[in-house]
């Protein structure tokens, strides 16, 4: 295993069982999400990009037995769990650098999986964002003409400040929400040099009982709330930063590389929300407005589209021909002043409260156009 990667080893079969095990509870749900969009050809071939245990890759493999499944990691215990796991005809597994496939040629490939990889990818290597274009530009090039590419993995929100709200009572073996989210303010990106790691806080004070507030930048917010549950293995998820792209650098990505985008779509673990963001956190921007939950992951497919063409469909409100407000200009003749005049097309009744003083008066209230 590359230098890059050791960190993230879990050390003896014991405590990979752990990860694992928590890894496999929702493999078969990651797999429905992508596997409709692989076209099931005899002989085409699938690969599964840092495959972990296996488990996806064989699921793959079970639900397309005329294909050809290969898993891939680039952790030789993960590989060597995997073969002792599973043994089907049209399913194999390999060590590779899922960033360079060098085991692979080009126009080989029909179809890609990164589930939940390439943030593993980016975070291994500097917290690099261009490590995960360089992995998706691989992956085109490998793919044949009409192959897929899918990604199901974290997304960083829209950049802006907001104020999330933590609870601040007792945790039994750990620190509470509050104390944690402190703890990771000075933590996070733990593989960065000192003065890179951690991100920007403020606490504010706040009358609410049990609460603490803190003002920050919502990525910041965002990496701490999908991780906040998982402090039995705290040192290895602050190696470990998240999101690399947002939605529409993601979008932008696939057509740069020349893929006709299939599906890009948000995802919202019900499980999740009902078990670790409702009443567990809230977040809201600068102006008081609770802004909701993010997304708990993200989905995209895209079709390789040889010289690049496609046609896309993108929803927009109905244009409106003619303006409701009529504009017009007048010349006073003698002044040679220009007066500009907005009226409305239909008569109305303007009632306007004023208060009448000796040098003017005061307008009381008004609504709508003045």
């Amino acid at each position: 295993m590359s230098t890059n990667y050791t960190g993230q080893d879990r050390g003896d079969k014991k405590n990979y069982q752990q990860y694992l095990e928590a890894m496999d509870a929702i493999s078969v749900e990651k797999v429905a999400s992508a596997s409709v969009f692989f076209e099931p050809k005899k002989d085409n071939t699938i690969v599964d990009v840092g495959m972990a245990s296996g488990t996806s890759t064989a699921i793959l493999a079970r639900l397309f037995p005329e294909m050809k499944i290969i898993g891939v990691d680039i952790n030789p215990k993960m590989v060597q769990i995997a073969q002792d796991t599973y043994n089907y005809p049209n399913l194999s597994f390999r060590e590779d650098d899922g960033e360079k496939l060098r085991t692979f040629s080009e126009n080989s490939v029909n179809g890609f999986f990164n589930c939940s990889a390439i943030h593993h990818i980016t975070s291994y290597n500097g917290y690099d964002a261009n490590r995960a274009l360089n992995t998706l530009r691989r992956q085109v090039e490998l793919l044949k003409d009409k192959g897929v590419l899918i990604i199901r993995d974290f997304v960083k929100p829209k950049e802006q400040e907001v104020i999330i709200e933590l609870s601040s009572i007792h945790k039994p073996g750990r620190p509470n929400d509050a104390e944690l989210f402190i703890q990771f303010a000075q933590t996070a990106r733990s593989l960065a040099s000192a003065n890179e790691r951690g991100f920007p806080i403020q606490e504010i004070n706040t009358a609410k009982k049990d609460i603490r507030r803190f003002w920050a930048f919502y990525t910041d917010v965002t990496e701490f709330i999908r991780r906040k549950d998982y402090y039995a293995n705290w040192d290895i998820e602050l190696q470990e930063e998240y999101g690399y792209f947002t939605q529409e650098e993601f979008e932008e990505i696939f057509r740069e590389l020349g893929l006709r985008i299939i599906l890009s779509s948000p995802i919202y673990n019900q499980w999740i929300i009902n078990n670790r963001y409702k009443n567990q956190f809230a977040i809201y921007d600068l102006y008081g407005k609770e802004i909701g939950f993010p997304p708990t992951n993200y989905l995209i497919a895209g079709e390789k589209i040889l010289g690049g063409k496609q046609i896309q469909l993108i929803r927009h409100l109905p244009l409106i021909e003619e303006s409701f407000l009529h504009f017009s200009s007048y010349l006073n003749l003698k002044t040679k002043k220009i007066y500009d005049v907005v009226e409305r097309p239909n008569n109305v009744l303007d009632i306007i409260p004023f208060y009448k003083y000796e040098n003017g008066f005061t307008i009381l209230a008004k609504h709508g156009y003045p």
